[in-house]
């Protein structure tokens, strides 16, 4: 049987982050999810070509939000404003109510909020203070400052756990691991993010982190079926996301077809204990 990395973090589409995954992180970013009881989940990576948020990231932690409502911890999900309409529907097809995603504000949102913030495929800035996507272009015009919350944390004698998964470098959490990846990546040094986490999860696709985040804190029922995460992206699509990769509004995440992503679920669920199970859902 294939291990949680081997089938997370195999690094199949050549972006160099995912060989740095190390379970270790896993482990504590589940353990600081079971005992939390105030959470951030942040999602949304904008695509300014669309003016839509990307399908990876929001239906991963939407996903994770419903775990922590179901287990009766108080749950917000930050985004930016233009994310809204999409992760919003991800978070209805998922269960989760729409009031609990909000835009982010500025002073809105403060660290003594929360016991843990989980970013999950979101932007954070570089090393001259911009937002820089994966293709490099600047996007800060439309990045809501949600990074800010996690670099107070850090910086904050027992703050808040920082949790982050992401698939490229340039998401929040990623900075902790921005010297071997600025080795890896020179050409993409510029980009990378340089806010850190104390649990960073690179990983092939961002989604696919957040499910295996579920599953080694709360077991392989807690993972989506293939069906229910088709149900998130259908939500998505219908409010116009659109396939960061190659910038279509189609069924896949990051290039993935709705047959390798099924495919992840099943293995991924094979992983953790009661995955049998297919969770509250068929």
């Amino acid at each position: 049987m294939a291990s949680v990395g081997e089938i997370i973090a195999s690094d199949r589409a050549g972006r160099g982050a995912p060989r740095l995954f190390h379970p270790a992180w896993l482990h504590g970013a589940a353990r600081a999810l079971r005992e939390a009881e105030r959470v951030a989940v942040v999602t949304g990576f904008l695509i300014p070509e669309a003016m839509v948020p990307e399908t990876d990231g929001p239906p991963g932690g939407v996903w994770l939000a419903r775990c922590l409502l179901e287990r009766g911890a108080s749950v917000r999900v930050l985004t930016d404003r233009d994310c809204v309409a999409g992760v919003a529907a991800a978070a209805q097809a998922a269960g989760v109510p729409h009031a609990v995603v909000q835009p982010f504000e500025p002073g809105e949102a403060a660290v003594s909020d929360f016991d843990l913030l989980l970013y999950v495929e979101r932007i954070g800035r570089s090393g001259d203070g911009t937002y820089r996507n994966m293709r490099g272009r600047d996007v800060t015009t439309w990045v809501a400052p949600v990074d800010e919350l996690a670099l107070e944390a850090l910086g904050t004698p027992d703050g808040p756990w920082v949790a982050a998964v992401g698939d490229g470098g340039n998401e929040a959490g990623m900075g902790s691991l921005r010297e071997p990846l600025s080795a890896m990546l020179p050409r993409f040094a510029p980009c990378l993010s340089v806010v850190g986490s104390h649990f960073p999860l690179p990983v092939d696709v961002s989604n696919w982190g957040a499910y295996a985040l579920a599953g080694e804190a709360f077991g392989g029922g807690a993972l989506p079926g293939p069906g229910e995460e088709m149900l998130m992206l259908e939500a998505m699509l219908d409010a116009g996301a659109v396939d960061g990769a190659v910038l279509k509004r189609q069924r896949s995440v990051d290039g993935f077809g709705e047959e390798e992503l099924g495919r992840v679920l099943v293995e991924l669920k094979t992983c953790f204990p009661g995955g049998v199970s297919r969770g509250p859902w068929v």
